[in-house]
């Protein structure tokens, strides 16, 4: 992808061995050769490079990653809003946060990547840093909103009345942690455009990032400081969804089923049955999106980690680990909508009101509204 430089003790070796030309007081000097970070603009994907077949699949699926993530978070988010209104807990307010997150990424993320691959759109360092500096941010904001979901299914089902005491339906207290997200991945994201390290294009000249290779001292500070982000919001997320999931599993089995008179008993009072199925409903979803988060993102941050120590190079996995990361804003609507029935009631008919309309009403209209088809049960 990028050249790689000549250090200055192989230089000088190779002039004791008489490699270089010149008069004697050569044999001091070292090879000057192009710093890897220099780069030529404009760049995008070399199609000859990455071979027909690869460019072929790549191009498609980046462009359905972008128009699905886009659309698909766009739905999300007007029927989250409407369930939020009827149920204000924080798992849905979380939801609406992470989906806007995904679909500025489409939008302003995976988007300039899937035109890389038919435009030499990364004109000059400005529009790189501005791609790097956006994918950055959004993806730092979205690893840290799913360690936070994951966190609070946690204690939402381990230790319920602690939850409620501090949370309920408060949503004002978790303000505190978003404004913290919202902070922090500006701060990270804008270290590069201050020098400490340089946007450079990844391979295959898709999109832009920080300098992996980076040894600098200042290079190695931002590079480590995303590497233990991803980690860490990667062991928080697998660690605290293990417990979950081996609660949850622990639960069904020591549950017994309710008899029939039980059952109407508990009929008695259905907001207290239905307010713990939904619990549980959200902590399976919670639990999906975990593993569909740590497949997306746990090979990109292997990669960024073996760039930096040198070790096992391998573009072809730093592309697949790339490319991977892009699948997560993907995932996660696709999710929502199959394992949630009032998203994916409401989505159906948000989607067929378009449709009525688009057709000049030759489809009929839904019967219900946005409201009551995320309350119908």
């Amino acid at each position: 992808m990028m050249a790689t430089t000549t250090t200055g003790q192989e230089s000088y070796s190779l002039n004791l061995l008489g490699e270089n030309s010149g008069d004697g007081n050569d044999m001091w000097t070292t090879d000057t050769t192009e710093d890897v970070t220099d780069v030529h603009f404009p760049l995008g994907v070399d199609r000859e490079e990455l071979g027909e077949t690869v460019w072929g699949l790549a191009s498609t699926t980046i462009i359905i990653v972008a128009v699905v993530g886009l659309f698909g978070n766009s739905l999300i988010i007007l029927v989250s809003r409407e369930i939020f209104r009827q149920r204000p807990t924080m798992p849905n307010l979380l939801l609406i946060y992470l989906s806007w997150t995904d679909v500025l990424n489409c939008s302003l993320g995976v988007a300039p990547l899937a035109l890389s691959y038919y435009f030499k759109i990364y004109v000059n360092q400005a529009m790189c840093d501005f791609n790097a500096t956006v994918l950055l941010a959004l993806s730092v904001a979205s690893q840290m909103i799913v360690a936070v979901m994951s966190v609070d299914r946690y204690w939402a089902l381990l230790y319920p009345f602690s939850y409620n005491r501090h949370f309920g339906y408060d949503k004002w207290k978790i303000y505190p942690a978003l404004v913290f997200i919202f902070l922090y991945t500006i701060v990270v994201s804008v270290l590069p455009l201050f020098g400490l390290v340089k946007n450079v294009p990844q391979y295959p000249d898709s999109y832009c990032m920080f300098d992996w290779t980076d040894d600098s001292p200042s290079g190695r500070v931002v590079v480590y400081i995303n590497v233990v982000n991803m980690f860490l919001c990667l062991f928080i997320i697998v660690v605290v969804n293990a417990i979950v999931a081996a609660y949850m599993l622990r639960l069904r089995r020591v549950r017994p089923r309710l008899p029939s008179r039980d059952s109407e008993i508990a009929a008695t009072s259905p907001a207290g049955v239905q307010e713990c199925r939904l619990e549980i409903q959200m902590a399976k979803l919670t639990l999906v999106v975990a593993v569909a988060f740590f497949c997306s993102w746990f090979l990109f941050a292997t990669r960024i980690l073996a760039n930096q120590i040198g070790g096992w190079p391998n573009k072809d996995l730093d592309y697949l680990g790339a490319r991977l990361m892009t699948f997560n804003s993907v995932i996660n609507p696709v999710l929502y909508i199959i394992m949630r029935k009032p998203c994916r009631k409401g989505c159906w008919m948000i989607i067929k009101s378009g449709v009525h309309y688009v057709t000049f009403k030759m489809v009929a209209a839904p019967t219900m509204s946005l409201a009551e088809t995320v309350a119908a049960r």
